[in-house]
């Protein structure tokens, strides 16, 4: 009898085993389901970045060594439909933002470019246009070969998801994408009326406050933003001395990690980027709006809205 009781528990144990190895084995398939659709997410995005722009060379070309103004004027059309749907593909990948900044800012310039000219009342490009689109061309080309360079590796068997590491500060993918900064690349500069245009850009800043903060203000503020947020680090970066003077931190979360700029002058959250991967969605989206909402209030920006 004690012998038949050592055997129902063995078995009882072997099948509790068994059970567990079951559930591992699906929820490890489950979660390699997962990372596969996101890695085929990113190469999709990816690919079709590199496809549009190698299209928008090959159409700057066209305005370039055309005389015929229609054939210009659907070259730059073409463009400017290109241009979004790079900006687009940029902006699914998981890329540290202050590696691709000039070059999304690019991006958004060239198609606000292209829509000033087609809205413009002139017949002809004018040599000023001329001389831009041949500055956009030497970019768009030099941006072309350092995708490329990327994409080499893509397609020789290179995981993106595999090369995200939370826990450094340039995971291994964004490094990859060193060669589209402002120093390897000479980004024309475009003066037309747009919001993405140099001459908008350029303009004097207003609405900060005339005080200037220290560095420990600016680490004092960032805790105080995310406060709620399961901080686990902050590490001041560098200050970057262009338009705006600014503090750059690495936060670090239980769950992700975020770039932060502080404004010097104004103590102003200037820029807050961050990437997590994908996976069970938590929320829907009506309350991920609510909280950014709230997030804005918080910060004392009233009456925004999310698009």
């Amino acid at each position: 009898m004690k012998q038949k009781g050592y055997i129902l528990a063995i078995v009882g144990l072997s099948l509790v085993c068994i059970g567990l190895g079951v559930a591992l084995y699906f929820n490890s398939t489950t979660m390699s389901g997962h990372a596969d659709q996101l890695e085929n997410v990113y190469q999709k995005s990816f690919y079709e970045l590199i496809d549009n722009i190698n299209s928008i060379e090959v159409e700057v070309s066209k305005v370039i060594v055309s005389n015929d103004f229609d054939n210009q004027k659907s070259s730059i059309q073409k463009i400017k439909q290109d241009s979004a749907d790079a900006q687009s593909c940029l902006s699914y990948l998981p890329i540290n933002s202050s590696l691709v900044y000039q070059s999304s800012k690019f991006i958004n310039q060239l198609n606000g470019f292209c829509l000033s000219v087609l809205n413009g009342k002139e017949q002809k490009l004018t040599d000023d246009q001329m001389s831009t689109w041949e500055d956009i061309y030497n970019c768009i080309a030099n941006l072309k070969y350092e995708l490329n360079q990327v994409s080499l590796k893509v397609s020789q068997g290179y995981s993106i998801i595999d090369n995200l590491d939370k826990d450094s500060e340039i995971d291994a993918f964004s490094q990859n994408f060193s060669g589209i900064t402002s120093d390897s690349i000479e980004y024309p500069s475009m003066i037309y009326d747009g919001p993405f245009s140099d001459g908008v850009l350029n303009q004097e800043i207003n609405g900060l406050d005339d005080t200037i903060c220290s560095q420990q203000e600016a680490y004092e503020y960032v805790e105080k933003i995310f406060e709620n947020y399961d901080v686990t680090s902050i590490k001041y970066n560098d200050k970057t001395s262009g338009k705006f003077k600014t503090y750059n931190f690495t936060v670090k979360t239980s769950m992700q990690t975020y770039y932060v700029q502080i404004t010097e002058k104004g103590k102003f959250l200037l820029n807050i980027s961050g990437f997590v991967g994908g996976g069970e969605i938590k929320i829907a989206e009506d309350k991920a709006i609510s909280i950014t909402e709230d997030f804005a209030t918080k910060l004392g920006l009233k009456n925004m809205r999310c698009v």
